[in-house]
């Protein structure tokens, strides 16, 4: 399979992986949900954020590895920027602005995960 499109199918670890992406935006959500207020006077809120975007942008870099053409012809479901992100937050650890983080899981995160969630509705590959 050459390029992924919305009548063709995702492998069995395509899928693993989308699902752990789901369940991380899902985790984002629960804490967007606590509040900017408590999120901004809590340093665990903030490391979780910080641990779920590390995580997030893992499981990214190796769906765009096991299925790199999701990359290509799914640009929505932002993986590039989520292993940016995670590059980013993980090597510069120690100048994290937590504000971005906040505004990512926010404002970003839903339409990727959204864009993720649609790709599960196409049909498993045959023999997997």
């Amino acid at each position: 399979m050459n390029q992924l499109d919305p009548t063709s199918a995702l492998s069995d670890s395509a899928r693993k992986l989308i699902m752990d992406l789901l369940s991380q935006g899902q985790a984002m959500a629960r804490l967007v949900c606590l509040g900017h207020d408590r999120y901004q006077s809590d340093e665990w809120l903030q490391l979780s954020a910080k641990a779920l975007v590390i995580d997030m942008g893992e499981a990214a870099g190796r769906l765009s590895r096991v299925a790199p053409e999701l990359t290509r012809s799914h640009p929505g479901t932002s993986l590039v920027r989520m292993i940016n992100v995670r590059n980013l937050v993980a090597h510069g650890y120690d100048h994290v602005d937590y504000e971005l983080l906040w505004t990512i899981m926010k404002d970003s995160i839903p339409t990727a995960v959204a864009a993720l969630a649609a790709l599960l509705d196409q049909p498993p590959p045959e023999g997997e």
